[in-house]
């Protein structure tokens, strides 16, 4: 039955209707797409921006022909369009500061906005990320609402990113579009990357594309790293907090004569003081020293011809953390004194090589390979893992129809994983062997947009599993547009690095069974409505997403006190998300930002619903942004309130250690400031949990480490408290 509707659905793909204006826009000297550009009709409320590859589509309006081409640092522009004229390439040089016969004033996009794809596509831009101090990876998600942070292990501080409330695994990371973040270095891995190195990161909440892979059940979040064409030839960023963690990061840029050009960004982090502000023998948060070097080089950027790029990235990093008199030389393995000491080490290669036949038609081959290297100690726990890792993805792509409104992908994929695990002595290993092929089509049409793909991949131990996916994008009315997501979605389990707590804590791990890959169904809707005033624009979303698993693993810690349980559960297992949000600026100086996200993950046992715990059914965020005419300075702020999340359960435990059902609702208030020296230097300064919340207890049994009740899966909000920070920012 999937096969057949996946091929009616290919098939409604490639039919032929009435077209609305479309177009691309690419940068006059190099030809890259121009993303995030503002497009209206003159004197209309009608307007879009363009996606991520440049591409606007926008419905024509009565009686105008002027359409108002607008984005930062490039000339704006005027185009008249004639009759029956369709499928534009702009191209937009940059704004050199001379002097216009005709001054076209716009408003500018938000620092976050929505793309016009047949998916919603949730776009954050660097704009954004400086509203905070944006450290990591982990750390560019504090002002959005469709991804929430979340600690794993609150000893060493190993974080996850989550959407619609599920486990971070059942995200497909990304980075620069390839699947760098998973296997051992997903625990570590989201944290490893400088948000000075982020340009963009797109979040795509539900089903998405197949291209990259089988994964994605429950969204996918690809970052973007910044590129030599993006106008800073230097960046220097240095940065230090009141608890003494000091950052320094350094990004070049160069462009040769020849035409080629590369990008290096380098980061260094460096560790903080020894802090146990609640008193509980334990460090507030780990000693982190990280080091990590990112280097581009691609050819130069043409419309027709070969192209390619290659990059190449090294991180290494060491985490302690423990009791506060914990000396990793001396104490590292001991029973003496607890600790967890965990060090990485991680060397990355990618390619994306291709040709360009036309506008219409090329071919491109994209390829990645890690080495993942950990040596780590959990109390008196060994733990070693090694992982060897290598994607590789050969794909033909073909734009059709009169005006090109179809575009069809399709192609072949491999994917390599060996990874073997010892722990006390005890070896594991996995290995995944998966060929597969895919193929997607997307259409444009007048009235809406539509996405379908489909995957076949094969596993060497499991077989063969089908990945579908659909979407549709329907113009409901002006400027409002209305979306449908389905699809489905599997992955093979790596327990322990997704699960970093079995290893942290005192339980006993009990596999009862073989495990099986996960699957899992995913629907949702979605509407997004723009408004475009004379000194306002403001974006309205509102969505439900529902996933539901044939078969999930995650560990049962209810059963039995002291036991973490492992095993297939096929029975009912969803998540039912809602999430409503709104997005104003106000003649680009005041921005302001209201969502609500409820969420219902359960499992049903016995006929009864139980919720999985350390998930806020109810999460509330708003953020406000400031920035005078002058542009000299800004403030931004952002409050986050967080619901009860459900705990273990913990009545077979003694007394002292028993915990309440359920967590408490708690509120973090974030602020920042930022000044600016001329065009080149940011000052900012802020203050992160400026109310000093704590959890009180964030590990069970401290005060016994190496007993069997020690754990460290029970932590659900701060264990920081209040945090100042200052920083700078030196562009050239």
């Amino acid at each position: 039955m999937k096969q057949i509707i996946t091929i009616i659905l290919l098939a409604l793909s490639t039919a032929t209707f009435a077209q609305s204006l479309t177009g691309k826009l690419i940068d006059k000297a190099d030809g890259t797409p121009l993303v995030g550009a503002n497009i209206y009709w003159q004197n209309s409320t009608t307007g879009t921006f363009t996606d991520n590859d440049g591409v606007f589509d926008i419905p024509f309006v009565a009686e105008r022909n002027q359409l108002i081409v607008s984005y930062i640092g490039y000339e704006n522009d005027t185009l008249t369009i004639a009759d029956g004229q369709n499928n534009l390439l702009f191209e937009m040089g940059q704004d050199k500061g001379s002097t216009f016969s005709e001054v076209v004033i716009s408003t500018q996009r938000a620092d976050t906005y929505t793309t016009n794809d047949a998916t919603k596509i949730e776009v954050i831009t660097e704009g954004e990320l400086a509203k905070a101090a944006c450290c990591d990876l982990s750390g560019c998600f504090e002002t959005q609402a469709s991804v929430r942070p979340v600690t794993t292990n609150v000893v060493t501080d190993a974080k996850e990113l989550r959407i619609l409330g599920l486990s971070g695994v059942y995200n497909q990371l990304l980075f620069d579009g390839l699947p760098m973040i998973q296997g051992l270095g997903y625990t570590y891995g989201v944290s490893s990357y400088p948000g000075t190195l982020v340009n963009k990161i797109f979040v795509a909440k539900g089903a998405n594309s197949v291209l990259q892979g089988f994964e994605g059940m429950s969204g996918q979040i690809n970052v973007i790293p910044k590129q030599p064409q993006d106008g800073q030839d230097w960046l220097l960023n240095a940065f230090v907090n009141s608890n003494g963690i000091h950052q320094l990061n350094a990004n070049y840029a160069y462009t040769a004569p020849q035409g080629w050009s590369s990008f290096t960004s380098a980061h260094i982090s460096r560790p903080g003081f020894r802090r146990d502000w609640n008193d509980d023998n334990f460090l507030d948060f780990p000693l982190v020293e990280r080091q990590a070097i990112y280097h581009k080089i691609q050819t130069k950027s043409v419309t027709e011809g070969l192209f390619s790029e290659v990059a190449l990235r090294y991180w290494h990093e060491t985490r302690t953390g423990g009791e506060k008199n914990f000396v990793r030389k001396d104490h590292r393995g001991s029973s003496e004194v607890y600790g967890q000491d965990i060090a990485i080490s991680q060397p990355e290669i990618s390619t994306k090589t291709g040709y360009i036949f036309s506008d219409k038609q090329q071919v491109k081959f994209i390829g990645a390979a890690f080495f993942h290297q950990q040596n780590s100690y959990y109390g008196i726990t060994p733990y070693t893992g090694l992982q060897q890792f290598a994607y590789a993805n050969l794909q033909f792509e073909q734009k059709y129809g009169e005006a090109s409104e179809h575009d069809i992908k399709a192609g072949l994929s491999y994917r390599h994983s060996t990874i073997k695990e010892t722990i006390d002595e005890r070896a594991l290993q996995q290995q995944n062997r998966i060929p597969g092929f895919f193929i997607e089509n997307i259409s444009n049409y007048k009235k809406f947009k539509l996405i379908t793909g489909v995957r076949w991949d094969v596993h060497q131990e499991f077989g063969g599993f089908m990945t579908s996916r659909f979407g549709f994008n329907y113009n409901v009315a002006e400027n409002t547009e209305l979306r449908f997501s389905a699809g489905t979605g599997w992955r093979v389990a790596n327990v322990y690095a997704e699960n970093p707590s079995l290893l942290a804590s005192s339980r006993e791990v009990i596999f009862e069974e073989e495990l099986e890959p996960e699957q899992s169904a995913n629907f949702g809707f979605n509407v997004v409505h723009k408004e475009f005033w004379t000194d306002w624009v403001g974006t309205f979303t509102a969505d439900y997403y529902h996933t539901n698993f044939s078969n999930q693993i995650f560990p049962d810690y209810d059963r039995t006190p002291g036991q973490a349980i492992l095993a297939n559960f096929t029975g009912q297992s969803a998540s039912n998300t809602f999430q409503v949000e709104g997005n104003m600026k106000y003649l680009d100086q005041y921005e302001f930002k209201l969502a609500y996200n409820f969420l219902n993950v359960f499992r049903e046992i016995d006929g009864e619903k139980v919720a999985l715990p350390f998930n806020s059914k109810h999460r509330l965020l708003a953020t406000f942004s400031y920035e005078p005419i002058s542009t000299k300075w800004h403030f931004d702020t952002n409050i986050q309130l967080n619901g009860r999340q459900r705990l273990p359960d913990t009545n077979g435990y003694p007394e002292r250690y028993q915990q309440d059902q359920f967590s408490r609702l708690y509120t973090l208030v974030n602020a920042q400031f930022t000044y600016k020296f001329g065009a080149d230097i940011d000052l900012y300064g802020g203050c992160e949990n400026i109310f000093n919340f704590r959890q009180p207890d964030p590990i069970l049994a401290a005060d016994d480490p190496f007993g069997q009740f020690f754990d460290t899966a029970f932590n659900w909000g701060p264990t920081v408290g209040r945090e100042l920070y200052l920083g700078v920012r030196y562009r050239l």
